[in-house]
């Protein structure tokens, strides 16, 4: 009776934490933008890889390979199945890192995407484009007091008042999307090409987001390029300690 109950419950938790699971994960993808949600999709794809290796090692700790393989180096049962299971969950709190990782990305890129578009719409409200212009008048003082102090309010942006650095990031955008448009010619004199230039409606800070959508996509996803050049770290590890010992 008391295994049978143990059993049952342990069916039923592993139903609510995976009941608990699809719940997160729907969540993250409903609350990520769409330029976002293929990084979230390429996130849960690398954590399948940890699946096949639980299952894995599941599957090699029951055939009794070890415990021979163990006696025959160790002298012990259970030292390489120790060894084994050690590297294991290390890689599980290196895919958590992953992920706490990923997750902070996805949220800092909406953070920027979200200010792109801002940035956007106020480069396209002429009567915004004035008023920025005034303060550009009254920021002027921020150059004063020579090179060395401009060189201090550059690479210490927290020194800088809020709106002062919100407009000065305004500003460096509104450059970009004016060179954006213009579509300047790649030869001297770099003149701006009226055949290929896209119209002054444009939604730089949405291409921007998608763009920035696609490359983070290609970062998180881990090819197998990466898988190989990990192993062959390990290798080169293992040929130092070997040398050092």
């Amino acid at each position: 009776m008391t295994m049978d109950a143990s059993v049952a419950l342990i069916v039923l938790l592993l139903v609510i934490l995976t009941i608990a699971f699809e719940h997160v994960k729907e969540h993250i993808e409903e609350a990520a933008d769409h330029n976002m949600r293929p990084i979230i999709g390429s996130l849960f794809g690398e954590m399948t890889v940890l699946g096949f290796l639980s299952v894995f090692t599941f599957c090699v700790t029951k055939l009794g390979f070890f415990e021979e393989i163990s006696i025959h180096l160790f002298e012990e049962e259970e030292a390489l199945l120790e060894i084994f299971e050690s590297v294991h969950y290390m890689l599980f709190f290196i895919m958590v890192f992953f992920v706490i990782v990923v997750l902070s990305l996805v949220a800092g890129a909406q953070r920027t995407e979200n200010k792109w578009i801002i940035f956007d719409m106020a480069c396209r409200d002429p009567k915004y484009m004035k008023r920025l212009e005034e303060w550009e008048t009254k920021d002027a003082d921020a150059t004063q007091g020579g090179w060395f102090v401009y060189f201090l309010k550059t690479l210490f942006p927290f020194t800088t008042s809020k709106g002062k650095g919100f407009r000065r990031e305004l500003r460096l955008f509104r450059g970009l999307r004016t060179e954006f448009l213009l579509q300047r010619s790649l030869e001297p004199p770099f003149e701006p090409n009226p055949n290929n230039r896209v119209d002054k409606g444009f939604l730089l800070g949405q291409y921007l987001s998608v763009c920035l959508g696609h490359d983070l996509t290609h970062i998180v996803h881990l090819k197998q390029v990466t898988w190989f050049f990990f192993a062959v770290l390990t290798l080169l590890f293992y040929i130092i300690i070997v040398l050092v010992d």
